[in-house]
């Protein structure tokens, strides 16, 4: 019985892992094409504007390339994050050790080096969301660590 329940657990970790990521594919891709729009503007761009720009006000030019660098910043995020789906859904049953390790250092990378960034320039917020991001996807992975041989 208490194999069943490792196993149970094992499969709603992996679950969780994958819509998760799945979750963050599709914010990737509106964030890619949608970032100009009001709820991006509230949620992310009235932050970004107020610490680059003038009066947190970017010119003709700025918002230009803004949109394409959010463009291209969504495109990353949902391109690696179909990664990890693919990974947690395919990969991870495996319960080859390698796979946890990926996932869990390219996990560990990205929040290490977004966190940073985001914290040198002041943007609390987002190391906040990375944070809470982070927390979703280090709990159940740590949870299903001893299944990896």
């Amino acid at each position: 019985m208490a194999s069943m329940t490792a196993q149970k657990r094992f499969e709603f970790c992996r679950r969780w892992l994958i819509a998760l990521a799945w979750a963050m594919a599709a914010f990737g891709l509106l964030f890619a094409f949608f970032n100009q729009t009001a709820p991006f503007d509230w949620l992310f761009n009235h932050r970004v504007n107020r610490l680059f720009f003038a009066e947190g006000i970017p010119q003709a030019d700025d918002k230009a390339f803004q949109r394409w660098v959010y463009g291209v910043l969504g495109a990353v995020l949902a391109g690696w994050a179909v990664s990890m789906a693919l990974v947690a859904h395919f990969g991870l049953r495996s319960k080859a050790r390698w796979v946890w390790q990926c996932y869990a250092a390219g996990v560990g990378l990205w929040f290490v080096v977004d966190t940073a960034i985001s914290i040198a320039f002041g943007m609390w917020l987002n190391a906040l969301f990375n944070l809470i991001l982070l927390a979703l996807v280090a709990v159940p992975l740590w949870a299903i660590r001893k299944n990896f041989h």
